[in-house]
């Protein structure tokens, strides 16, 4: 994804511009005439007036001449890139090449794009090396050029052409970030957060996003949302948060925030539970392939339809589309397949495909899967006590913390559930399978929210609550589970 920053104040001028200046013989004396441009000049944009002020401000040459000669730079930059973007223009990467090829010799932001255009393959294949070249050629021109710094960083953080280097990363990013760049202040906030390059401190990293977001840094908003309000990351969990800054990263344009936001909509974090806003912010999502929001619009439909053959159908093509992409498919997919749903009966077996695979790359959700899979086909001996060790691991992996965020491991919590309930691989264990269920509950699983308000209903194995069941199956209903809408639906006629 290219990344331009639009330098509308450019009064932070490289030398060698003024050097070049000279040799046309511009003149560049500012003193005496600086004092004859200090007045506002009528009929100028606001454009000439910024260069202008700059200038005057950088005690450089504000005549005229210079003014024209920034102005003509700085909307030659501008044309190339409203032609990366198609505004107003038809979208081509070629043209704003040719463009930014004609002035990289005196303005440095034109190498930067350039540099991404090379990087990012957009004329070809992708050459990170020529990339390289363009950013450094950018710092030659202007060594204050934080943008160039800031994608000299990325390169260190992918290790793209250069050997990866977090360390010597954080070092780019904290130059750029000197200079008051906002992307390089957000890519050394996931710095402090994973601990790449520097040691890993969450706090730090919430307190950037948060001044960040405060500006109106739409990943940064995004990133205080999920990463530290949703998962409770360098502070308390608040789902009311998450939502609010997420929301407000959705009204400045991310795209990711709108995948994100489908989600909150979906579960019902921090704001009600709401289809219609979900498949709104899905379905935008869906129309530029984005790959999680894809997985998540399918989930959506069975959710929403299980009933409906047609529509489950969709979800199974949908998630089939995108399995070498997103390994929450194979996950889907397969416990789908496993328990069935009102219109498409069970099939272990065929569960099993998928389960395994996502068994294999160690997600957590498809190792108990895989494991109650086996356990159901009547496995041999040896592959039940396989997934009985796999499980334990899981288990000890959720109470060490060892994965990411919790919150994406509702489903791995209802499985483990579903585990105790059924008593096909440990001993049957109602306390221990609550314990399950209600830590996915508090994500908002519906299925395990379903399972909650069963128990409570008919207290046979445990003490009967009848007001925790209604507001258990509210819950699951509230969230498109089929059986607790039946279920309310029998407690109304009572």
């Amino acid at each position: 994804m290219l990344v331009f920053i639009v330098i509308v104040v450019v009064f932070i001028i490289a030398y060698f511009w003024i050097n070049d200046l000279k040799k046309q013989s511009i003149p560049t004396e500012s003193e005496p005439h600086i004092q004859k441009t200090k007045s506002i000049k009528k009929n100028e944009s606001a454009l000439e007036k910024e260069i202008r002020l700059g200038l005057e401000q950088a005690s450089l040459d504000a005549s005229d001449e210079m003014v024209k000669y920034l102005k003509e730079l700085h909307q030659t930059h501008l044309h190339a890139i409203a032609y990366i973007n198609g505004d107003g223009v038809p979208k081509s990467y070629a043209k704003a090449h040719q463009l930014w090829t004609k002035i990289a010799d005196r303005y440095a932001i034109a190498n930067v794009g350039l540099g991404e255009l090379a990087k990012e393959g957009y004329l070809g294949e992708k050459n990170p090396k020529l990339a390289l070249q363009y950013f450094h050629q950018a710092l030659e021109l202007d060594d204050t050029c934080s943008e160039a710094m800031f994608q000299i960083a990325r390169m260190y953080v992918d290790g793209e052409w250069v050997v990866q280097d977090a360390e010597l990363a954080v070092e780019w990013l904290e130059r750029a970030v000197t200079l008051g760049n906002q992307d390089a202040e957000h890519q050394l906030a996931w710095c402090y957060y994973h601990g790449n390059g520097v040691a890993e401190h969450k706090v730090k990293a919430f307190i950037k996003w948060s001044a960040l977001a405060k500006q109106g840094h739409s990943d940064a908003q995004r990133c205080l949302g999920i990463a530290c309000y949703l998962h409770g990351q360098g502070t308390s969990k608040n789902l009311e948060q998450a939502f609010y800054w997420v929301h407000l990263a959705v009204q400045n344009g991310n795209p990711e925030a709108m995948a994100n936001l489908g989600l909150f909509y979906m579960y019902g974090w921090g704001v009600e539970c709401d289809f219609v806003q979900a498949h709104h912010w899905l379905e935008k999502m869906v129309a530029e392939q984005h790959v999680q929001a894809i997985c998540n619009y399918a989930e959506l439909l069975v959710m929403e339809n299980e009933q409906d053959i047609v529509q489950v159908e969709r979800a199974l093509e949908l998630w089939h589309g995108i399995l070498e992409q997103e390994d929450e498919a194979l996950n889907n997919l397969g416990l789908l397949y496993l328990y069935g749903c009102q219109s498409l009966p069970a099939d272990v077996a065929k569960a099993l495909t998928y389960l395994q695979q996502s068994a294999a790359k160690g997600n957590l959700t498809g190792r108990v899967a895989y494991a109650i899979c086996l356990a159901k086909l009547n496995s041999s001996e040896q592959q039940i006590e396989r997934a009985r060790h796999d499980v334990r691991q899981v288990m000890t992996a959720l109470t060490e913390k060892k994965y990411e965020f919790e919150v994406m491991q509702a489903a791995t919590y209802g499985l483990l559930g579903m585990v105790y309930l059924e008593g096909e691989i440990f001993a049957k264990d109602i306390h221990q399978a609550i314990f399950f269920f209600e830590k996915a509950a508090a994500f908002h699983h519906a299925t395990s929210q379903y399972q909650l308000a069963k128990l409570y209903a008919e207290g046979t194995e445990v003490e009967q609550d009848k007001e925790q069941a209604l507001c258990y199956y509210q819950q699951a209903a509230q969230a498109g589970n089929s059986d607790a809408k039946k279920a309310l639906v029998a407690l109304e006629e009572v």
